[in-house]
């Protein structure tokens, strides 16, 4: 009897250690914090780079401060908006440049493209207040109307859903159809800047379509050493994720590494997550 109860003491004693360690607590319930199981060679405090928080080692999230979600910028491609700024040049301001850019819709682009080309077409009154919109008006800019028109088209064949959701549902053929009219607006424009946002798209697409090979191929194409086109580091996100779906683990890793170094601070988390997926 007595070497019995020993057993049940030092049984319960095990289960009664192991209930009080943090992690065996962490489960699936409505009020998880990431810090509270925290662990990194350096304390949170005396970090400076703004840029190296996410990456603070925590069990619950793929990145430590996932759960704050005050940070509006993480949608916005600083290098992208730069770009755009200096295509505008002062008669546009940044944020007139990124409205166009982040959040004016395929309907909105379609008003714009028929407003140049007949201005007694109706245009909204958050258009026609948009110096970066009086820009393309006063220019009569179809080209990058025509270049945004695409750029948000395709989007909803081109997005990627967390670890835990199925992909969505996409049409190849629907696809195949962007590639052939971005493949048609690369060779036929003169323009550089607009070459590479067409290069870029292509790529996307025949990443987003499993055309492995032309993603690879078409991004070799475009992008030398010698182009410094902020689209860059974006296609060559999509080249590494085409290794990787290849089975060339080594060659996407390289890569990724390459594009977490070249990306803004805002856009590291996104290259990461690339990586992780």
């Amino acid at each position: 009897m007595k070497l019995i109860s020993l057993k049940i003491y030092i049984a319960a004693s095990i289960v009664s250690l192991l209930l009080a360690l943090p992690q065996n607590m962490i489960g699936c319930g409505p009020d998880m914090d990431p810090y509270d199981y925290y662990t990194t060679f350096f304390s949170k405090s005396t970090v400076d780079a703004k840029s190296s928080k996410p990456f603070f080692y925590t069990s619950l999230l793929d990145f430590y401060d996932d759960w704050d979600y005050s940070d509006t910028t993480g949608n916005i491609n600083v290098a992208i908006v730069d770009e755009w700024q200096h295509f505008a040049g002062s008669q546009a301001t940044r944020n007139d440049v990124e409205q166009v850019i982040y959040k004016l819709t395929v309907g909105d682009m379609k008003q714009l493209a028929a407003y140049i080309k007949n201005v007694s077409t109706p245009l909204p009154a958050k258009q026609k207040t948009n110096s970066m919109v009086a820009h393309l008006i006063a220019g009569k800019r179809t080209d990058a109307v025509n270049y945004l028109l695409m750029a948000k088209s395709i989007e909803p064949f081109c997005t990627t859903p967390d670890q835990w959701s199925d992909a969505p549902p996409r049409d190849s053929n629907k696809i195949n159809t962007f590639i052939l009219q971005a493949n048609d607006a690369f060779k036929k424009t003169t323009d550089q800047f607009f070459k590479n946002k067409y290069a870029y798209l292509r790529v996307k697409l025949a990443f987003y379509n499993n055309r492995l090979k032309d993603c690879i191929r078409w991004y070799d194409e475009a992008f030398d050493a010698n182009n410094n086109a902020a689209v860059k580091t974006l296609s060559l996100s999509y080249k590494a994720g085409a290794l990787f779906r290849m089975g060339k683990g080594k060659d996407a890793a390289h890569l990724f590494s390459k594009t977490f170094a070249n990306s803004s601070n805002n856009e590291r988390k996104k290259v990461y997550l690339g990586f992780l997926w």
